[in-house]
Order: C-alpha cells, then sequence, then structure tokens
C-alpha cells in the first residue's frame, strides 16, 4: 500500500537544463512540443531539449510514437526518438517523412492465398 502524501508533488515545470530554453518556431514544431507536454506533464518543452532529460523513458516513447502518427499521419519506427531526442530533430524526420513519396514497402499489396493456389506458384525457401 503507497501513501500518496507521502510521495513529493508532482512538478509541471520543465526541469533545469544545461541550456537555455527555445520556443518552437513552425506550425509542425508547436504541434510536437504540445504533444510531448501531454505525455511528459510539463508546462512546456523546448525545441532542444531532451526527451530522455525531461524524464522520458522507453514507456513515454511509444506513446509519443502513436500521438505522432495520430497528428501527422507518419508511421516513425520507435528508434527516431532514441536517436533524435529532442522536438527540433523529430521534427525534421516527421516533416521528411509527411514529404516523401511512399517506400516500396509500403506499395506492395499482398497476393490472397486463393491466387497463389491457382496460379500454382513455386515459391522458393532459400
Amino acid at each position: 500500500m503507497c501513501w500518496k502524501g507521502a510521495l513529493p508533488a508532482w512538478e509541471r515545470r520543465r526541469p533545469e537544463l544545461a541550456h537555455r530554453y527555445a520556443a518552437p518556431r513552425t506550425p509542425f514544431e508547436k504541434t510536437m512540443a504540445r504533444i510531448w507536454c501531454e505525455v511528459l506533464g510539463l508546462e512546456r518543452v523546448g525545441v532542444n531539449d531532451n526527451f530522455f532529460d525531461l524524464g522520458g523513458h522507453s514507456l513515454l516513447a511509444t506513446t509519443i510514437a502513436s500521438r505522432i502518427r495520430d497528428s501527422f499521419h507518419v508511421d516513425l519506427p520507435l528508434r527516431a526518438l532514441f536517436e533524435s531526442p529532442t522536438v527540433a530533430e523529430l521534427t525534421v524526420l516527421v516533416e521528411a517523412n509527411k514529404l516523401a513519396p511512399a517506400s516500396v514497402a509500403q506499395r506492395i499489396t499482398p497476393l490472397p492465398r486463393e491466387t497463389l493456389r491457382r496460379t500454382r506458384t513455386m515459391l522458393s525457401l532459400s
């Protein structure tokens, strides 16, 4: 059992970091910063703030990835947040993926099994 009164009060302020706060500049950065604020429970997040320095961890990273998918309609791999852990860096990836044409893997549509059986196509197992 946990007595909640013994726990320290939750701080919604941005922790003191080595660099100064830099406000989001573009609509993409503003949306990304809003997502981070909601997920991390902070009042504000700067574009150069590191997700992990703000208290982020792998479980929250999955929530961020899901919110990015919902907001920007871009499906970034989870490792993108680990490799680009600031709002500015992650926004560049989102913008690049939004503007890039669909990859070959996204355009391939699988054949129904019935079609494969009808044509008696031999598939290589090597």
